[in-house]
């Protein structure tokens, strides 16, 4: 058979076809790599938030669910470090954002101890720092003293702040607060 120009055209050297190959599986490789790396970044980061997020700081809160308006109520925070090492607190948080409105309605009047800063941020979010190192086993008490302002329903979310060597806090889960205040 002879073979014409238009068919030798079409024709693909069998060198060529290797080079094409060799550049799939070149390309097949890089992207199992890539896919392997997120994978490990992705459960690396997972856990780094997992245990960035918990502390080994049990946290009891303890406050009437009612009081009257013009009455006081008295939040107390007992907290118990049981960790091997000494804690740092840096401050507690009270979330007051969204639904959460229960700085509208009650005011910090007193801390016992006396918290040695305040910051309010643009997201509703109180702080009040204390500054204090917790031995292993140590237990410590925070009372809080709020001045009813007005009757209704008022929920919060309170965060225990422990600060790292590093400088990083960590929080506590959140613990709800629901207070109802009477005409």
């Amino acid at each position: 058979m002879v073979e014409t120009a238009e068919q030798s055209d079409r024709a693909v050297p069998a060198s060529q076809n290797r080079w094409w190959l060799k550049a799939c599986v070149a390309v097949l490789v890089v992207a199992c790599l890539i896919g392997m790396l997120v994978a490990v970044a992705a459960v690396g980061g997972f856990w780094w938030l997992v245990r960035s997020a918990r502390t080994s700081l049990e946290v009891d809160l303890s406050y009437p669910a009612q009081v009257e308006l013009g009455d006081t109520l008295v939040v107390t925070a007992t907290l118990h470090n049981v960790e091997d090492e000494p804690l740092d607190l840096d401050s507690i948080s009270i979330d007051s954002s969204l639904e959460l409105n229960f700085l509208k309605g009650l005011e910090l009047v007193e801390s016992a101890p006396p918290f040695t800063d305040y910051e309010e941020r643009a997201t509703r979010e109180h702080y009040y720092s204390f500054e204090k190192t917790l031995e292993p086993g140590q237990e410590h008490q925070v009372s809080l003293t709020f001045r009813t302002l007005q009757p209704g329903d008022f929920h919060g979310m309170l965060f225990v702040d422990v600060k790292e060597e590093s400088g990083r806090l960590r929080h506590t889960p959140p613990i709800r607060i629901d207070v109802v205040v009477l005409p």
